[in-house]
């Protein structure tokens, strides 16, 4: 069979336009359906603003697809033949003069608006001698294109969002991989940082003074980062231990510390648990043992000797940076406040 190259349209197809056989008509074929709203739609002339508060609207001129035929590939036009073919069988009396008349008041047409956006949607409008019925079901029509419209234009940027995320997240864990490895960034810095923490006098615990992160030209480089690279370096074995048994890869340090920090929390509301059910099928033994200057074996007797006192002073001026000199010297002023206390008692 020859295939047909130079269609003319239906008749009926003068009568519509593009985007009322897109979402109105029965059986258009999605491809059909596409074709329309992305190529002819477009084409269609617009109304400004003030055109539209003056009540001008646009006629079928220009709007309908037999304007556009020729822009329409071959197996579109046939499709579009067939589908206004399908809409003739129905047969229709004879109309008279009366009849055209009502016709042409209450037939529907079709206006084209751009919203704000730039993106054109369809409003129909009918001629006032038409039911209030028909015009409502119109506004809803209206309603219901520019809704599918809406969702369709978002569901197409999240389409482009997610693609250009996965992307973008594939890219961070190959740089994760490669800034954990010996020679990667994160694993040198964290070393470099260890070293100077182990160096450092200040008190806190892996503190860096700001005049030592200068001099070794980091203190440049986020705070964050760098407490990250020295978390992971610290904590290397636990951290590679987390990233090995993940479902799902890491992009950065954080992240991994983050599920590190979960892991703990589970495991010590699981100690919890446990421990209070221990506690309640324990209760009646501590209770019978509550007179007993020993629980558990250990001896409740806390007292010390004069040399582990001596001991305990010794390390808290060690943590604290002070020389047994500052001690005798608070002793001395304690001591000699203390007796001046009992001497005025005794006066008294």
């Amino acid at each position: 069979m020859t295939k047909q190259t130079n269609l003319k349209p239906h008749p009926t197809l003068s009568h519509f336009s593009a985007d009322t056989i897109a979402e109105c008509w029965d059986a258009v074929s999605i491809e059909l359906q596409s074709f329309l709203w992305n190529t002819i739609v477009p084409l269609y002339p617009t109304l400004t603003q003030a055109d539209r508060e003056d009540g001008i609207t646009i006629d079928m001129q220009g709007n309908n697809v037999s304007d556009h035929w020729k822009l329409i590939p071959t197996k579109f036009k046939e499709e579009l033949n067939a589908l206004a073919s399908d809409d003739d069988e129905t047969p229709t009396p004879t109309p008279t003069k009366e009849t055209e008349t009502m016709t042409t008041a209450t037939k529907t047409t079709t206006t084209t608006i751009v919203n704000g956006r730039g993106k054109t949607v369809m409003a129909n409008t009918i001629a006032d001698l038409g039911p209030d019925d028909n015009q409502q079901a119109i506004v809803d029509k209206q309603d219901k294109t520019a809704e599918i419209l809406t969702m369709e234009t978002r569901a197409a940027e999240g389409k482009a969002l997610l693609k250009e995320w996965k992307a973008k997240d594939k890219k961070a864990q190959k740089e994760f991989t490669q800034d954990i490895s010996e020679t990667g960034f994160d694993t040198r810095l964290g070393n470099l940082l260890n070293v100077l923490v182990s160096e450092s006098t200040l008190k806190r615990e892996n503190t860096i003074s700001r005049k030592t992160l200068t001099a070794n030209n980091l203190y440049e480089i986020h705070k964050g980062r760098r407490s990250s690279a020295l978390w992971f370096v610290q904590n290397k074995e636990t951290a590679l231990d987390i990233i090995n048994n993940a479902t799902k890869g890491f992009s950065s340090i954080d992240a991994v510390y983050n599920k590190h920090v979960e892991i703990q929390k589970q495991i010590a509301a699981e100690e919890k648990e446990l421990n209070a059910s221990d506690t309640d099928s324990d209760s009646d033994a501590e209770e019978i043992e509550t007179d007993d200057s020993v629980i558990g074996g250990v001896d409740m007797d806390t007292s010390k000797t004069i040399e582990e006192i001596a001991t305990d002073v010794l390390e808290q001026l060690k943590a604290n940076d002070l020389q047994i000199v500052d001690l005798f010297a608070a002793l001395t002023k304690v001591v000699a406040k203390a007796e001046t206390i009992a001497v005025n008692k005794l006066a008294a």
